[in-house]
């Protein structure tokens, strides 16, 4: 694992994904690797938020996760087969930010654990938030921002919610690097989760409820 999270560092996306088949092979949990990803990733964004590293390393360890990723995919959809539907969540990344791979990490897990994931991708508007909830008649929205100046667009999203008259109908969660509980309470959301693994255990809870 610690090998793993240096070729990540690395940006190496070959040695990563090596890596990561050699750990399935010898059967070490997908969940255990997701969350040694996700927990390199949080570190590399607060880095990033803290001006200690540029957009091109973010996009270097991004290549390297999503290489990495590969393999853990098929084993997580091989989860979700045993496991029954819990709900449908519809995850994306706010307009004006480009970085997905916090969310494509979470989208998986979700998949993982039963839950139909409705993925509108990166850099994209409210509205096609609000369209997706409506024609999927989504349990939960999330949307992920991993700028400060993005993430303002997690509030847009939380007024345009109680303008579609959509929010009492719908849970709504945040993440990303500069996303805080302070900002959660302050939006209005449901929720935000720091890690991967945490975003599974608050939609479970929020649908508990």
């Amino acid at each position: 694992m610690k090998k793993m999270r240096e070729a990540i560092r690395e940006y190496d996306p070959s040695l990563a994904r090596n890596l990561v088949e050699e750990a399935l092979s010898k059967s070490k949990s997908a969940l255990v690797i997701v969350n040694e990803i996700s927990a390199e990733l949080q570190i590399i964004g607060d880095e990033f938020e803290a001006g200690n590293l540029f957009l091109t390393d973010l996009i270097g360890a991004a290549a390297a996760v999503e290489e990495a990723m590969e393999p853990l995919k098929r084993e997580l959809e091989k989860s979700a087969e045993q496991i029954q539907y819990k709900g449908t969540v519809v995850m994306g990344t706010v307009e004006g930010d480009i970085h997905s791979i916090g969310k494509n990490i979470v989208t998986s897990l979700l998949r993982a654990n039963g839950y139909e994931v409705i993925d509108v991708g990166a850099d994209q508007p409210t509205s096609v938030f609000i369209d997706a909830v409506k024609k999927h008649d989504a349990d939960v929205v999330g949307a992920s921002a991993l700028l400060r100046t993005t993430m303002m667009k997690q509030r847009t999203l939380m007024e345009a919610l109680e303008e579609e008259g959509l929010r009492n109908k719908v849970k709504a969660i945040i993440g990303g690097a500069p996303v805080t509980k302070e900002w959660c309470k302050e939006i209005g959301a449901d929720g935000y989760a720091r890690e991967a693994t945490d975003a599974v255990k608050l939609v479970d809870r929020l649908l508990s409820k």
